[in-house]
């Protein structure tokens, strides 16, 4: 029997971009899959070209917010319409190797494996002038992201029986507090050290505000994890250090 897969993707003002994360997701080369896209709200031609992609491919299936709801929710509304085996995560301007879900899939299987990420590469045009692959641990636990988080929201595949609920919260780094809601329940996420992913950088990408809002990260070991204020400020002290280090290693 097939194993189902669930890709969720929000879009909003994505009219640039989402061909190309189109191309990237029609290609690959295992075939059980389906395309949850949730519009939220879109100014431009974003929730027409989603309209016209259903056209192309049965698979896709796209949703509308009734209210501008932000990414958080947006990711939620797609899984609540999700019906696969695995979710899978992709960004609407980020670009899947061909053999992503693939690899991805058959790695979680034969390794027993409910919570994978990979290696990417990030890239502003063209994926032929991508930076070099960024490197990711074979594994991860609670305790070790909260002094660096190496899980790109892109990468990311879940087996989704394993977990009693799959959400985002109303944080500003929604998916990394999602991973530690998840590996309070599964001791490790296991990573594949290539890359798999092209994470585009654009205006609007939260790394690329990185020193603008990295102090978003405090408020989160503060207010959503509920640690002491000692221990807050050393986890964040090992943040900021390593995000720093990680920047100077890869641009």
């Amino acid at each position: 029997m097939s194993i189902k897969i669930s890709i969720i993707t929000p879009v909003y003002n994505a009219e640039k971009y989402i061909l190309d994360t189109a191309d990237s997701v029609l290609s690959q080369t295992y075939s059980d899959w389906e395309w949850i896209l949730v519009d939220d709200c879109s100014t431009d031609d974003s929730f027409s070209i989603l309209l016209h992609l259903t056209q192309k491919d049965k698979r896709i299936k796209v949703f509308k917010n009734d209210i501008n709801s932000r990414a958080f929710a947006t990711r939620n509304r797609g899984l609540k319409e999700a019906s696969g085996d695995y979710i899978a995560f992709l960004d609407s301007d980020d670009i899947w190797d061909v053999d992503k879900l693939k690899i991805q899939l058959e790695f979680m299987m034969q390794n027993d494996c409910e919570f994978c990420y990979t290696g990417f590469k990030r890239f502003k045009t063209n994926i032929n002038n991508s930076s070099k692959i960024i490197s990711v641990p074979n594994k991860v636990d609670y305790k070790s992201i909260l002094f660096s988080n190496t899980i790109a929201t892109s990468t990311v595949m879940l087996k989704r029986d394993a977990f009693n609920e799959i959400s985002m919260k109303d944080v500003y780094y929604d998916d990394f507090v999602l991973w530690l809601d998840l590996l309070k329940i599964k001791q490790f996420a296991y990573g594949i050290n290539y890359c798999l992913i092209y994470y585009r950088l654009t205006d609007n990408s939260l790394s690329r505000n990185k020193f603008k809002s990295i102090k978003k990260v405090y408020q989160i070991f503060r207010d959503n994890l509920g640690l002491s204020f000692i221990k807050s400020r050393v986890y964040y002290c090992f943040w900021v250090f390593n995000t720093l280090i990680r920047y100077i290693k890869n641009y």
